[in-house]
C-alpha cells in the first residue's frame, strides 16, 4: 500500500484506533477514588450515624462487623432506619422497645441459618443520651437474641489522667 494511501485511509478513520488520553485519566481518577473510598485498612467499616456524637475511648478494640444501632436524643434505628423515638421509648413503661425488638427478632431469624452468624451487635451512642434509653436498647437486644454488644467510640491515643482517691499533689 503506498504511503499516499495510508494517509488518506488514517484521516478516514481506517488506521488503528488511537485512545484518547482524556477518557483513558476519566476512567483511571474515577476507579482510584471508588478504591480509596472502599478501602478500610483493618477490614472493618466505621461509619457512624449522621446526628450521633459518638464518646471518646482509649480502648484497643477493633469494632465488629455487626448491626448498627444509632441511639440519639430524638430516633433509636436500626442499620438506618428509624425504629422509634427516643422520648417515646422513655416515656414506656416497658423497658423493651418494642418496634426495635421485632425488626432484630426478624434479623436474627433471617441470619442464624448461616454457619458465619454470630449474634453481635454494635451501639452508636451520641454523648448525650440518657443512660436509662441505653439501657433499654442494649436490654432489647439482649432479649432479641444478640448476646454480644459493644459499644461504638471514637479511639482517644490520649489517656487521661485520674488522681487516685487519698492522693495529694504535693
Amino acid at each position: 500500500m503506498s504511503r499516499r494511501r495510508r494517509r488518506v485511509r488514517n484521516r478516514l478513520g481506517g488506521g488503528a484506533p488511537m485512545l484518547k488520553m482524556t477518557a483513558l485519566m476519566d476512567i483511571f481518577s474515577t476507579l482510584l477514588l471508588f478504591l480509596l473510598k472502599s478501602f478500610v485498612a483493618d477490614g472493618q467499616s466505621g461509619t457512624v450515624t449522621p446526628g450521633v456524637t459518638l464518646p471518646s475511648s482509649i480502648s484497643q478494640s477493633t469494632a465488629w462487623d455487626a448491626p448498627v444501632i444509632a441511639v440519639t436524643n430524638r430516633f433509636i434505628s436500626l442499620e438506618g432506619e428509624v425504629m422509634a423515638e427516643s422520648p417515646t421509648a422513655l416515656a414506656s413503661s416497658q423497658l423493651r422497645v418494642e418496634p426495635l425488638y421485632r425488626a432484630l427478632v426478624t434479623l436474627r431469624e433471617q441470619n442464624e441459618q448461616h454457619p458465619d452468624f454470630e449474634a453481635r451487635l454494635v451501639v452508636q451512642g451520641d454523648r448525650g443520651i440518657e443512660f436509662r434509653l441505653l439501657q433499654r436498647v442494649m436490654y432489647t437486644g439482649q432479649i432479641a437474641g444478640f448476646t454480644d454488644v459493644s459499644l461504638a467510640v471514637i479511639h482517644d491515643e490520649a489517656v487521661p489522667e485520674v488522681a487516685m482517691s487519698g492522693e495529694t499533689d504535693s
